[in-house]
């Protein structure tokens, strides 16, 4: 087995991955459709290390949504976790035709139940230290009520 890194903002987190995976993308097109568009294989890189995680059997029209859910069961990264980028991309983009490569950014889960927690009404103030410096997380609490911001981080 390879091991796979994915990085989050501030760790890395190994993963195991088998070097190469296949996997057909789910698509809800009608089959016509489906048979029309051309199937090929696509490499996923981790986005920092460049590592190939794993080579993906899909259409060429399936859409980001498709391609995630898919990356979500081979890599066993929940979509919500995922950004793809195609070549040349700096963020991630819905596309017209299936990029012929893509680089895999795996968010941070921490961060990420920081910024449901504070959108839900939770205080800044009970979040990790660490996340307090988080401009999007400091963002949505501010955003619900101004009086977060006393609990942001002096770096902000």
């Amino acid at each position: 087995s390879l091991e796979a890194c994915f990085f989050f903002a501030s760790q890395i987190v190994p993963r195991s991955c088998p070097p190469r995976l296949e996997l057909q993308a789910p698509t809800a097109r009608p089959r016509a459709a489906r048979r029309m568009a051309l199937e090929r294989a696509v490499p996923v890189f981790a986005a920092f290390s460049g590592q190939r995680l794993c080579t993906l059997q899909a259409n060429s029209s399936d859409s980001l949504q498709d391609v995630k859910a898919s990356l979500a069961q081979i890599l066993e990264v929940p979509v919500r976790e995922q950004r793809l980028l195609a070549p040349g991309q700096h963020e991630e983009e819905e596309w017209d035709t299936l990029p012929s490569e893509l680089r895999l950014v795996r968010l941070d889960p921490e961060r990420l139940a920081a910024i449901d927690f504070v959108a839900g009404g939770g205080s800044l103030g009970e979040v990790s230290p660490h996340l307090r410096g988080d401009r999007d997380v400091v963002l949505t609490a501010v955003a619900l009520n101004g009086f977060e911001l006393r609990f942001a981080a002096e770096e902000l």
